[in-house]
């Protein structure tokens, strides 16, 4: 890698990662899961929360975004994501 390059995120394969794709991603895809972080602001998780429920999806938490942005390999926090069938 080239000095000063920032490094790709290495999102795990077939994941979306942020509340608006994982709402993007429901319209046209079967969802297998949903994770939320329990930090992250209730307007980001609360549509993601109710999506799982009318979808019978099942919702994993997570303690915190910044975990969850770990997972994802963000450097930042995520509210939420999803594993697509």
């Amino acid at each position: 890698m080239a000095h000063g390059a920032a490094a790709v995120p290495k999102i795990p394969p077939g994941f979306v990662v942020g509340a608006k794709a994982v709402l993007r991603t429901a319209e046209g895809k079967r969802l297998r899961r949903v994770i939320v972080a329990s930090d992250a602001p209730p307007a980001a998780t609360e549509p993601v929360r109710r999506l799982a429920r009318e979808h019978a999806v099942t919702l994993v938490e997570v303690p915190s975004s910044s975990e969850l942005g770990r997972f994802c390999g963000l450097p930042r926090p995520v509210a939420a994501a999803a594993q697509v069938a």
